[in-house]
């Protein structure tokens, strides 16, 4: 499945109905990935919304960020001062 950007790939994620977000093509060690911006920040959570400030919720853009998985040891970096997705490795 396609995402809005030709670099990734929405892929179904094992055998749970959830979809997640692969790179197609290598990026290196402190390269900025893309940049970002978020929606109106919102008072409540849901499931594709990020923590931005106290009780502030938003929704990362382009919408296909909402499928970037949780990992404890990441790829890449949701720099928020900057706006930009930072590659942490490389990939």
């Amino acid at each position: 499945m396609p995402s809005d950007d030709s670099r990734f790939e929405l892929r179904p994620n094992g055998d749970q109905d959830f979809l997640s977000l692969h790179a197609n093509c290598a990026f290196a060690a402190a390269e900025i990935v893309l940049t970002f911006s978020l929606s109106e920040p919102q008072e409540k959570p849901h499931r594709y919304t990020i923590q931005c400030g106290r009780d502030q919720h938003a929704v990362l853009q382009p919408e296909f960020l909402r499928y970037m998985n949780h990992h404890c040891a990441p790829n890449l970096y949701l720099d928020m001062q900057s706006q930009c997705l930072l590659c942490l490795r490389d990939v």
